[in-house]
């Protein structure tokens, strides 16, 4: 996998053993295996188990390359090494890209769409058989392989899956490759087990943003410099990142150091915020010691000053008062001095700026939040292992070492990043302006380094999306769809503070929002919006309790929205009323007397020789689901993302019929679920299909209209 941008200090990269000592013969690709006398009996076989890895590589690696470009692909090209020991290179890849680029834009339409079709059957074919879930025959095929040669065919099928998609670009891939690549599997466990020392929350969000080339890019970068316990951490939460505020200690510059806190005069910091005017720091020396002053913000020319960012986690919080140690405030200083383009010294930080107490001047504080890090000259990003990083690397490293950072996946941080004009990030050797590499960028992405654009795209993939949700040009909707995606791999210690933060980066008032507590905060966070992206009310995770509001989300965070989420915004706009989410969607009258199998329940429609399943979503448990449909689950309703077409599922909710004025339908939420068509499931994955048709059951269902009109409640 050396075709990949350049890591300064990889750490332990692997190599993959060429083990083929056949050439790949062609013919039709896939019953290869059975043309080469290896049926799945001789492929079980533990006795010829080496001889089968050896014809798996040779079908799957390299029968792969030639088949999806359609030329032959020399194998030589693809091996470094003596005859004792030879490995896999793909130096050669981003070559063979520009070659299979160049013969695909000479041939004839009808042509071009022949090999696209053919190429993407390949590629998921190849998919399934190293992703199958164990329960079929195939499973074997990936337990041969191992997690290295899985992960080595798994990057070689997202390369050309990702070329693929820009060389064929008048047609669209039928399936997300990326997403079944990233499944729970041996090679994405050996993925995760690539970060030592990191948080398991942090290795799962990264493994949510992140492909399969870009996630063994990332696993590349040195382990981190600074040693946290993280023992007691899950995939969903960080527990260092939960902080109690009655044993936080404020770190100071070195260990060891005792040097004494400085602090803010309350009534200097009190003043302006009283009077609606942002709280300014300048450090003073006169000589006998450092000494805080307070200086009202008046305008951009006047008082430029640098918002700084950190996670609390780092040390540099301190929840008893406004103070921070000497030393830590000497460092501050020559930082905020090199990232201010003005070379001015005023700053703000939430630290010595946000009031302890009264708590209505710590509210009023909180409420500027959004307009004093978009009033900032520059927004300086204090990530304590990204100031122990050098600068002196290629851009991809230096992206991803942001994409990787504790700072990146706090919600808090985000927000601060969103409304930044400017955004500078600390390094071992000073500041870096991301902006600066906006012509790099430009010149690197593109067909001429497909080696560089994958990796290179998911790293840059944060600056874009503050670019969008910080742009005044980008509208409400967009904002909104990219904002929830954006939040659902991000965290904040304070439930509360999520709407606050949400609110202040869609430029809403956040005034009745600091006077309201509880989940009444979340349910008035979406009150304040006027519409939403109709998309939102199919994603998981857990809902309000609020009438009008069960529709929605309790909370946007650690959820995993569709990664093509804005793309949806093109499905339908849902606009916010007291009574319900109203919208226009799909649907189907169910009467369920059938009885339920397996957690499914199987209807027929009313007046088409078709059958569909619809399945319970993984946010609730079979017990729930069962209670939930059971016999007194009256006047069902099933309302879909999509119309019924011939694809693997379409995304679902599950109403109760409440009643129906003029063209309106008006239900009330119950729960996500999950519909398909009978026949698609073989079609699409070769699987069987869900048979849990009962003699003597039956249950239909009535289609609505395709642009039927709702109230969810």
């Amino acid at each position: 996998m050396d075709h990949l941008p350049k890591v300064n200090h990889p750490y332990n990269p692997i190599r993959i053993s060429c083990l083929s000592s056949e050439d790949y013969h062609g013919g039709s690709f896939h019953n290869y295996d059975e043309r080469q006398g290896w049926t799945s009996e001789r492929l079980e076989n533990e006795n010829l188990r080496q001889d089968a890895v050896t014809f798996l590589q040779t079908w799957l690696y390299f029968g792969t390359l030639s088949e999806v470009m359609g030329f032959h692909v020399p194998k030589s090209d693809f091996i470094r090494g003596a005859d004792n020991q030879k490995w896999i290179t793909t130096k050669r890849l981003p070559a063979y890209f520009r070659r299979w680029k160049d013969e695909v834009a000479s041939s004839p339409q009808a042509d071009r769409k022949d090999r696209h079709q053919k190429s993407e059957e390949i590629v998921n074919f190849v998919a399934r058989k190293i992703t199958a879930p164990d329960r079929t025959s195939v499973a074997s095929i990936s337990q041969m392989l191992g997690p290295e040669l899985e992960l080595s065919i798994a990057v070689l099928l997202f390369e050309l899956h990702n070329s693929m998609v820009k060389i064929y670009r008048e047609f669209r891939p039928e399936t997300n490759l990326g997403y079944s690549l990233l499944l729970d599997n041996s090679h994405t466990r050996l993925l995760k087990s690539r970060f030592p020392g990191s948080c398991p929350s942090l290795v799962s969000r990264l493994g949510q943003r992140l492909q399969v080339t870009s996630m063994y890019y990332a696993s590349l970068l040195s382990p981190p410099s600074i040693t946290v316990n993280h023992k007691r951490c899950t995939e969903n939460s960080c527990v260092v990142e939960s902080l109690d505020t009655s044993t936080y200690l404020t770190a100071h510059l070195q260990s060891g150091c005792s040097c004494e806190h400085i602090h803010v005069n309350f009534v200097d910091l009190f003043v302006p915020i009283l009077s609606e005017m942002i709280p300014l720091i300048s450090i003073e020396d006169h000589g006998n010691g450092l000494h805080l002053k307070v200086i009202p913000f008046v305008d951009k020319a006047e008082t430029p000053y640098v918002a700084i960012s950190h996670v609390w986690s780092d040390g540099l919080g301190n929840p008893r008062e406004n103070s921070l140690p000497e030393c830590q405030l000497r460092a501050l200083q020559q930082r905020v001095v090199e990232a201010n383009s003005k070379g001015q010294g005023y700053f703000w930080m939430d630290t010595l700026c946000v009031p302890r107490q009264p708590p209505e001047a710590r509210k009023m504080a909180i409420g500027q939040m959004g307009d004093i890090y978009q009033q900032a000259e520059t927004v300086l990003v204090l990530d304590a292992e990204l100031a122990g990083s050098t600068k002196e690397c290629d851009v991809e490293e230096i992206l991803m070492r942001i994409t990787r950072s504790r700072w990146l996946t706090r919600l808090w941080t985000f927000q601060e990043a969103v409304k930044a004009k400017r955004l500078v990030f600390q390094f071992l050797e000073g500041p870096i302006d991301v902006n600066c590499f906006e012509d790099i960028i430009r010149q690197k992405v593109g067909y001429d380094e497909p080696r560089r654009d994958s990796v290179l795209i998911e790293a840059i993939s944060f600056w874009i999306a503050f670019r969008v949700l910080g742009g005044c040009k980008t509208g409400q909707l967009h904002k909104f769809g990219l904002l929830c995606q954006q939040a659902g791999w991000r965290s904040t210690s304070c439930a509360e503070d999520e709407p606050i933060c949400l609110a202040n980066m869609l430029d809403l008032d956040t005034k009745l929002l600091l006077e309201t507590h509880g989940s009444d905060r979340m349910r008035l966070f979406w009150s304040l919006q006027r519409e939403i992206p109709t998309a939102i009310l199919f994603e998981p995770g857990q809902r309000l309790q609020a009438d009008g509001f069960r529709w929605a989300h309790s909370s946007l965070l650690n959820t995993r929205l569709d990664e093509d989420y804005n793309l949806s915004l093109s499905l339908n706009t849902a606009y916010v009323e007291p009574q319900g989410l109203i919208t226009h969607c799909p649907g189907f009258f169910l009467s369920l007397s059938g009885k339920v199998v397996n957690d499914r329940v199987r209807f027929k429609h009313e007046s088409e020789p078709k059958w569909y399943v619809m399945g319970r979503d993984d946010d609730m448990t079979s017990d729930d689901w069962m209670k939930t449909i059971g016999p007194d689950f009256k006047s069902p309703v099933l309302i879909l993302k999509n119309a019924v077409r011939d694809q693997v599922h379409t995304d679902g909710i599950l109403t109760s019929h409440q009643k129906q004025e003029s063209q309106t339908v008006f239900v009330r939420y119950v729960c996500r679920v999950i519909l398909v068509e009978e026949g698609s499931y073989a079609g699409r994955l070769g699987i069987p299909v869900l048979d849990v048709q009962e003699e003597g059951s039956e249950a239909f269902g009535k289609p609505t209209a395709s642009d039927q009109r709702w109230c969810i409640s």
